[in-house]
């Protein structure tokens, strides 16, 4: 039988992940930042690898440690959702977010640690699952959702609009010193990297009025947080969204691989089932949102010197019969 890691320093691990920080982590799980670094060295004489690399007081992910991350943070998100879902119900301090897994860990799970300080009496649970029983789910007060508005029996808002962005690994723009002409023709020497749910790429070309390679060489992948790490570790160039990708540009772990920025027809909504009135709770945690979506746009330029065509594009509504995509 396979030996399971030390399971309690998973969570110490997931916490000092997604927050890029020991310090901030022990602050949020009420412990010492020595308690911090105990549990996760011990996860990585578990494994055998580094997980972080530690530079004077910040600390960065490693390859393995961001494989590593997307496992553990989506098997604690199946756990919380299971645990909710055999519950006795709902308390009214309680909030059941539904979201996906890629705006979760890029940017929502960052941020909670602000909401838990601004209103501590309310408890955020977090369902990353993907099936629809689990979506439908009457336990769930209200979902962020990827795609163009419209879906049948739901309300839906536009929380936060994003811009398609080529990027890279800066290794792997140093290696292709031609990059933004090779992306923008044939060039068998670039390998495009797609998420499967959702065909950015085509968006993009489609946006800045190219024709899109058909000979390219292509890697597809169906879990866009696996793709990011993909990207980071050199493997090609994909299709970031703005501003999720801008704490990886900030850190220099993706560079911009073409300067073309296109405003997609997609976006991130906020969305409630028709006739179903939302707690006090909920209208809490959907307030924070969009305040804090409000101060991300501020932000979002902070990824300068970039083209910008079309800039009065903005997501539209879907008929409802328009497919869409799977949820990142």
């Amino acid at each position: 039988m396979n030996r399971l890691p030390p399971m309690t320093s998973l969570r110490y691990f997931e916490a000092a992940a997604r927050l890029e920080s020991f310090s901030a982590a022990a602050l949020e799980l009420h412990t010492s930042k020595g308690v911090m670094s105990y549990h996760v060295q011990a996860l990585e004489r578990f494994l055998h690898k580094p997980l972080f690399i530690r530079r004077n007081r910040a600390v960065f992910l490693t390859e393995h440690g961001r494989q590593f991350q997307s496992v553990v943070a989506f098997a604690l998100s199946q756990i919380t959702a299971v645990a909710a879902s055999i519950s006795a119900g709902a308390r009214s301090d309680s909030v059941v977010v539904h979201v996906g897994p890629y705006f979760s860990a890029q940017w929502l799970s960052p941020r909670l640690a602000k909401f838990r300080r601004l209103h501590p009496h309310i408890e955020v649970q977090l369902i990353h699952a993907t099936s629809r029983r689990v979506e439908e789910s009457a336990q769930v007060d209200l979902s962020i959702r990827w795609g163009t508005g419209s879906w049948r029996g739901c309300d839906s808002q536009l929380l936060l609009p994003v811009e398609n962005l080529p990027v890279c690994s800066p290794a792997y723009k140093r290696q292709h010193p031609e990059l933004k002409q090779q992306i923008e023709t044939e060039s068998p020497a670039v390998r495009l990297l797609h998420y499967d749910g959702h065909d950015a790429w085509a968006e993009w070309y489609r946006g800045m009025g190219l024709r899109a390679p058909a000979n390219a060489r292509r890697l597809l992948f169906d879990e866009p947080n696996v793709l990011n790490a993909a990207v980071v570790a050199g493997q090609g160039v994909a299709i970031g969204f703005l501003p999720l990708v801008a704490r990886d540009l900030r850190s220099q772990r993706l560079v911009v691989a073409h300067p073309g920025r296109i405003p997609s027809e997609y976006g991130y909504y906020l969305v409630r089932k028709q006739r179903k009135k939302w707690s006090h709770a909920a209208e809490q945690f959907a307030q924070w949102v969009k305040q804090c979506v409000g101060v991300t746009q501020v932000k979002r330029n902070g990824v300068r010197n970039q083209s910008l065509p079309n800039p009065s594009r903005q997501p539209k509504a879907a008929s409802p019969k328009q497919s869409q995509p799977r949820k990142s």
